[in-house]
Formats: C-alpha cells, sequence, structure tokens
C-alpha cells in the first residue's frame, strides 16, 4: 500500500512540475525566428555595437537555429543570438531569462538596456542566475539582441527559459518553477523531525538514522540551491551554483553510506570500495577546480559514469539482502534505484531541454525514501511492542516468583516473611482496625509420632483447607510455624473475631480429618489498639490468650485479656 502512495505522489508531483515548467509565455506567438552567431567583436574598433548593427540590418551571416538548441562550435566561448519581438497591447514589458556560468549583455534595437558580469574570463565562473529586465516602451516590433560569454565552452548555450510578459508574470512563473520544491522541502524537514525523535530516544539503529537525516539534510540544502526564490533572500551565484556541485557529488556517497549500515557485514567492502571512490572523484573534482575554476562542472560527466555502475552494483547487493529478509535493504533499494535514475533524467535535460534545464528531478527521490523511513518506523514499533511484552512476562514471572517466596509449600499459606511485610503495612495506617487469631492444632506432637509426619502432613493441609473455606478475600491467612496459624481479620471488633475464630474451631472439630481420632484447634484472638500499639504487643497478646487456651483444656477460644 506504501509503495502505492509513493508512485502516485511521484506521479502527481511529475505532472505538476511539468506543467509548471513548460508553461508557455503569454507572448511566445509574438516571437520570430532566432539567429545566431559565434565570436565576438570586442577587439574591433566599432566593439559589439557593430554585430548589434549587423543584426538590425539582417545581415547573411546570421543563422537561423531552432531555439533554445543551438549548434555547438568547439572552443568558442562568445554566442551571439537574435530575434524580433512583437509589442502586444503594452503587456509584455518584462524579458526572463536564466543563465548557467555566463555573462551576458541584452540590446533592444540598438540600445543596451541590460548587463551581467564582465563579459571574460572569471576564475569560479558567473554562477547560475535567473534575470527579469524591463523593457523600454517601443511600437510595432523590436530586435532583441545577446551577446553571451561563458568561460566553459561545453556549457555555451542561449539564455535558458526565454520569457516575455507583464511583471507579474515573470514573477508568478518565478514562484511556479519551485512547485516541487515547495512540495518536497515540508517532507524532508518533517523526516529530519522524526529520525532526530528516533536518534535521541532509540538505543538501536542510530547509525541508520544518522546517515539517513545527514542524505536528508543534504537533499534538503540542494532543493534550496536549486530553487529560484533563493535569488530574492540571498543574490549569490556562484555560491549557491557550487555549493548545488558539491551536494551532487555528497548525495550518492552519503545514501551509500547508509546502504552500508543496512546490509550485512559480507556485503560490507564493496560498498566500502564504491564509497572510496566517491570520495576520490570529488577530492579529485575539488582539486581541479581550484586550480583551474571548472573541476566541479566537467566532474559531473565522470560522476554520472560511477553513478551506473557503483549504483548499479549496490542495488545488486540489496536485492540480494532482501533476499535474506533485510527489511530495510528490501526498501532501501528503491531509493538508490529512484536516484539513480533521476540522476540520469537530469543529465539527459541539461543536453536535451526538455524542460528548462534549472529543473531537476532528483529532488523526487524522497518519496521512495519515505517507504525505508516508515520501515524504520515499523521496525522500531514491532521491537518497543516486543520488548512490552517480554517486560510483561518478566514482570508477571517476576510477580509468580515472589508470590511462591511468600508462600508454604506444603499448605499454601502465606509464610512468615509475608506476614512481615503485610502487617508492617497494615499498621502504617493511622486509622488501622483489625483482630488477628492464632491456632494451634491440638496434640500435633502426637500426632506425627503416633502415624508418622506423612498423615501429619495430611492433617496440616486439611485443616487449613477447612479455615480457607469461610475466609473472605480481605482476610490473610499465614503459617506461623509448625502446626501454629495466624489470620488476619480486617475490620472486626474482638468479639466478632472470637465468633469467628469459635466458627473455625467447630468446624475443624467436626470435620472427621483422622478415622481413628478427633483434631483439634486451640485458638487466641488479639485486636490492635490503634495509636501507641505495636506488632509485637497484639502478637504476645495473641499468644498468650493461646497458651491459656491450651492450659485450660485445649478445643476452645480465649481472647485477651483487658489491660488493668
Amino acid at each position: 500500500m506504501s509503495r502505492k502512495i509513493c508512485a502516485l505522489g511521484l506521479a502527481l508531483l511529475l505532472a505538476l512540475s511539468f506543467f509548471v515548467s513548460v508553461t508557455p509565455a503569454e507572448a511566445a506567438e509574438q516571437l520570430g525566428t532566432w539567429q545566431y552567431r559565434y565570436g565576438d567583436p570586442s577587439l574591433k574598433k566599432a566593439g559589439p555595437q557593430e554585430w548589434v548593427q549587423s543584426a538590425l540590418d539582417g545581415d547573411s551571416v546570421w543563422q537561423s537555429f531552432a531555439f533554445p538548441y543551438l549548434p555547438w562550435q568547439k572552443g568558442q566561448n562568445y554566442v551571439w543570438v537574435t530575434t524580433l519581438i512583437h509589442d502586444y497591447q503594452g503587456q509584455d514589458d518584462s524579458l526572463y531569462f536564466m543563465t548557467y556560468h555566463e555573462a551576458v549583455q541584452v540590446w533592444l534595437n540598438d540600445t543596451l538596456i541590460y548587463t551581467y558580469g564582465d563579459m571574460g574570463p572569471r576564475y569560479f565562473g558567473y554562477g547560475w542566475r535567473w534575470h527579469i529586465v524591463p523593457l523600454p516602451a517601443f511600437a510595432g516590433q523590436a530586435r532583441l539582441t545577446f551577446r553571451i560569454y561563458s568561460d566553459l565552452p561545453f556549457y555555451l548555450e542561449p539564455v535558458h527559459d526565454f520569457r516575455l510578459g507583464s511583471d507579474r508574470y515573470v514573477m508568478e512563473h518565478v514562484f511556479l518553477s519551485d512547485a516541487l520544491y515547495v512540495a518536497t522541502l515540508p517532507l524532508i524537514l518533517f523526516m529530519l523531525f522524526l529520525l532526530a525523535v528516533y536518534y535521541i530516544n532509540g538505543s538501536q539503529d542510530k547509525p541508520i538514522y544518522r546517515d539517513t537525516a545527514v542524505f536528508l539534510g543534504l537533499l534538503g540544502l540542494l532543493i534550496c540551491c536549486a530553487s529560484s526564490t533563493r535569488q530574492l533572500l540571498a543574490d549569490w551565484p556562484v555560491f549557491w551554483l557550487h555549493l548545488s556541485l558539491v551536494l551532487l557529488f555528497l548525495l550518492p556517497l552519503s545514501l551509500n553510506r547508509v546502504a552500508y549500515d543496512v546490509l550485512e557485514p559480507e556485503y560490507r567492502p564493496t560498498v566500502r570500495h564504491i564509497l572510496r571512490a566517491y570520495e576520490v572523484l570529488l577530492a579529485v573534482a575539488l582539486l581541479a577546480e581550484v586550480l583551474n575554476g571548472c573541476g566541479l562542472d566537467y566532474g559531473l560527466f565522470s560522476l554520472l559514469v560511477l553513478l551506473v555502475v557503483a549504483q548499479g552494483s549496490l542495488i545488486l547487493l540489496l536485492w540480494r539482502s532482501a533476499r535474506q529478509y533485510n527489511n530495510y535493504s528490501a526498501s532501501l533499494r528503491w531509493t538508490v534505484l529512484g536516484m539513480l535514475l533521476l540522476t540520469l533524467l537530469d543529465g539527459l535535460n541539461v543536453s536535451q531541454q526538455w524542460v528548462p534545464s534549472n529543473f531537476s528531478l532528483l529532488p523526487l527521490c524522497v518519496f521512495p525514501l519515505t517507504y525505508f523511513l516508515f520501515t524504520l518506523m515499523r521496525n522500531r514499533l514491532q521491537r518497543e511492542r516486543q520488548l512490552a511484552v517480554d517486560a510483561l512476562v518478566l514482570e508477571a514471572e517476576e510477580a509468580q516468583a515472589v508470590e511462591r517466596s511468600e508462600l508454604d509449600e506444603l499448605t499454601g499459606c502465606l509464610n512468615r516473611s509475608a506476614y512481615d511485610q503485610i502487617m508492617a503495612h497494615v499498621v502504617h495506617d493511622s486509622q488501622a482496625a483489625f483482630c488477628l487469631i492464632m491456632l494451634d492444632i491440638d496434640h500435633f506432637k502426637q500426632i506425627n509420632d503416633t502415624y508418622g509426619h506423612a498423615t501429619g502432613d495430611k492433617v496440616l493441609r486439611q485443616v487449613t483447607d477447612d479455615v480457607r473455606m469461610h475466609l473472605h478475600h480481605q482476610m490473610k491467612f499465614f503459617r506461623w510455624g509448625g502446626e501454629e496459624f495466624v489470620v488476619y481479620c480486617p475490620d472486626m471488633s474482638l468479639m466478632e473475631a472470637a465468633g469467628f475464630a469459635d466458627l473455625l474451631r467447630q468446624s475443624i472439630a467436626q470435620r472427621s480429618i483422622l478415622p481413628e481420632r478427633p483434631v483439634t484447634v486451640s485458638v487466641g484472638v488479639a485486636r490492635w489498639h490503634g495509636y501507641g500499639d505495636r506488632l509485637t504487643r497484639i502478637f504476645n497478646r495473641m499468644d498468650s490468650a493461646l497458651y491459656r487456651a491450651k492450659a485450660q483444656g485445649r478445643n476452645q477460644v480465649l481472647v485477651e485479656q483487658e489491660r488493668g
């Protein structure tokens, strides 16, 4: 289901981005044919004005071409292009175009109306920039002529994304051209937030969270570099272009680092070689950039070749890992495949110019990455759920162990240790009101001596079973030791406890536990006196009452003596 959602979102955004990028300008019908000529007259006495006049005169040296597909000539740094435009009820008052590593001058008829750059060599080039040029008023038709210079002859092209229209129209185009980026950047920020939360609160998979966040951060930064609106905030075309080029080298490097984290150990040596290849290529490109100012641009072709080889190999590794039931590899392979295909499409678009060359599909790889993030979240939740279940099982086992440690194995009564814990908790309550009953089986030593310990154990079990039948859930039944037992009776007065104790005594006496002789109990009862009383005191009073019951003939109930 998640794959279908990602695919649908990707298709919709592609359609939207294509529509926004190729929408024709308002005045497209008013453009004449495009003409070009290579070279430059800057060293001649007349200078550039000579070629401007040549374009106005319709000189035959100007050759027509299908804009924007300019025939390439090796080693040329200058190109001139010209076309006729028509006034359209005063609406076409702005010119919009983009340049890549190019300086440009614009003439309307024979008047220079715009200049960007020095029209000569510059160490780091002129960057990637859009231009909006207000057109002077004219009637009928006029000729637009562009003089273009590039430090990189391979990239020398006429103006990109040429448009004529009102100020409002061209500014709308600037903002609408970022529709794809506006759709993807919030998703990237949300995913970064989730990964940060998981990284802070998780003990496992931290390297995966960290490296995935690095990849998303680099992708978000690339979106900012490629955005048209960033020029309104910071008009640094050279900086943004070189940063975007460095990011293009770093993105596959960071994604391969994520793959290294998720793959099994036997596949990691191959990924290390791939990572090293990207690192070496980036180092060489940066060194060439420092030496001649164009290493990053020329290194893009080598990057595309490395992408095909390295990412193709990585996809095979991820596929093998997925067959070993590695969920992370199964989901990450779609991101790697998507990044490879989108990068190749971007590279082809530079030469084919299906859409304006400033437009990039690469940010769309965030959508297959959501599937990988979904897998991370699902596995994290499954682990947490399993940990919760394990904790409950452990807690239950601990509770059973505690319960077993507090039970007498022979009779099932609570033992003396449990008596100490429970009664300490009871007397902590200042409003406690309870009585204690102590039962002692009469002549139990004689039963053991006469009939054996097995019979004695039987007597103990049957006496406790009989007592247990009369207890309600708030009462506690303890084996104090040997044949002595204690019953905790909450919310009972001394007389109520004595009556209940006599009920127990009669029930035991009437039961035929041993056919050879009757089994009876002697009972002592004591009451908690509240503030100032102590557990040792109530126990002594209860024990004393039991001693008197045994001394006075056994098989009877006596209560504590009133204090004088």
